[in-house]
């Protein structure tokens, strides 16, 4: 019996000695600290504040979608800082208090990366407009991704809850997911590594303060130690910032997927006229719907019995891919949505009872990796998603080749047949993919 209890008692110091793990201290990146890019603190907010800053997040969105439908007719030159202009714009009114809003920290966000890139190149090279005007196009997609969690949170702090866990980690990995995708294909050395920096910086410090940073200890633990090791700016010979590009990309919190909202509201819908509700912004988990989806069956996946015909509304503002789903509300494909092709919808009316949304988990894997190696996108895309431990992938995967080497090829089982190298313009790899869990 003594035996049994001391044991009893070693374990349960073990335990609790693993469950209190000591993570070194993460410091805000300094941009974030002070001047105009500074991020608020607020997470309780009173009554008044609250009307203050409520038009704003209602606001916002539709003024960020009309300087994307304004910027689609102007020269190349001008788009920039008119998208810029108009970033600032929502951003500066948000009001001096800076409240805790990661609607307002991914245009914040992305205005420094533009700015960061802006000083690290000549923005008169080829391809050097079209770079910073997707990083702030994407800053915004992923804005307006959160436009629904940041009205909740008012109105349950109006209602008198205002001590809402803020998840710090869904956001750092949802913003460095979309942003990755830009900063790799910027061309110039300098930029790209200070952009890789910065962004790693950002989303190691989100951990960092997340509720649940424990859980990511292992990637937190190494991007800092990595970090100490490397210069913040860029060195002056592009080879050696190319060999520190390839330190960061090894880097596990690359590869981290952002957690499952848990309030997982797909869309917001108006006050019902009987059974009908309008849904703006409607989402299956955090992706934008294709306008080519089965509208009965966007319906389903959020949570109604069928579509009004003719209720939608499709927008073209946002670039990238948008998910299709079928007449049963499952996932089908991912397609492209730009200036030449494809829609999103932006709005529909749903008839019926509402209830829980019916979603599948799916997870959205950027440069998904096997023993450190990309995934080269002749692979079949069920087997890519099930080597990481899915049950199926999407069809449309995004695709690059900005990082040289060799990627595996896995078949439809997710077992290596060959590794094919990364060519420009003939040899890519996977950099995005969505997975069925």
């Amino acid at each position: 019996m003594k035996h049994n209890l001391l044991t009893v008692l070693a374990l349960s110091f073990s335990l609790q000695a693993f469950s209190q793990v000591s993570l070194p201290r993460i410091d805000a990146p300094e941009e974030l600290t002070a001047g105009s890019f500074e991020e608020g603190t607020i997470t309780r907010i009173s009554e008044s504040e609250i009307a203050e800053f409520l038009p704003w997040a209602q606001n916002a969105q539709n003024q960020l979608n009309r300087a994307l439908n304004t910027a689609r007719s102007m020269p190349l030159r001008d788009r920039l800082p008119h998208i810029e202009r108009a970033v600032k714009s929502v951003v500066n009114r948000s009001g001096s208090r800076q409240y805790q809003m990661f609607m307002r920290f991914a245009l914040n966000r992305g205005l420094l990366l533009v700015s960061e890139m802006q000083s690290s190149m000549n923005m008169e090279d080829i391809g050097a407009q079209e770079n910073a005007l997707d990083l702030l196009q994407r800053s915004i997609q992923v804005a307006l991704s959160f436009y629904e969690s940041d009205l909740s949170f008012q109105n349950r702090a109006q209602n008198g809850n205002n001590s809402t866990v803020l998840s710090y980690a869904r956001f750092g990995l949802l913003f460095k997911d979309s942003m990755l995708a830009g900063v790799i294909n910027v061309l110039d050395a300098n930029a790209q590594y200070r952009l890789m920096y910065k962004l790693v910086e950002m989303t190691n410090w989100d951990l960092s303060r997340d509720a649940h940073a424990n859980s990511y200890a292992d990637s937190i633990v190494e991007a800092y130690e990595l970090m100490q090791d490397l210069p913040a700016e860029p060195l002056a010979d592009d080879r050696a910032n190319l060999r520190l590009i390839r330190r960061l990309n090894a880097l596990k919190i690359l590869t981290l997927v952002a957690p499952a909202s848990e309030t997982r509201r797909q869309g917001t819908p108006s006050v019902p006229i009987g059974n009908v509700s309008r849904v703006v912004s409607p989402k299956y988990g955090d992706l934008l719907i294709s306008a080519s989806s089965n509208l009965d069956g966007v319906c389903k996946s959020l949570g109604f019995d069928r579509a009004v015909p003719g209720s939608e509304e499709l927008g073209d503002t946002i670039h990238g891919m948008v998910l299709e789903v079928d007449g049963n509300g499952d996932p089908v494909k991912m397609v492209p949505v730009n200036s030449q092709a494809g829609f999103y919808l932006i709005a529909v009316t749903c008839s019926g009872h509402r209830s829980s949304p019916r979603v599948r988990e799916i997870a959205v894997l950027t440069l998904p990796r096997a023993n450190d190696m990309l995934y080269s996108s002749s692979s079949n895309v069920n087997g890519v998603c099930r080597s990481q431990g899915y049950r199926r992938g999407l069809e449309g995967v995004s695709r690059e080749d900005h990082i040289r080497g060799v990627a595996l090829v896995v078949d439809e089982n997710g077992d290596v047949i060959r590794a094919e190298p990364v060519i420009s313009q003939t040899g890519f790899y996977i950099s995005r993919i969505i997975c069925i869990r």
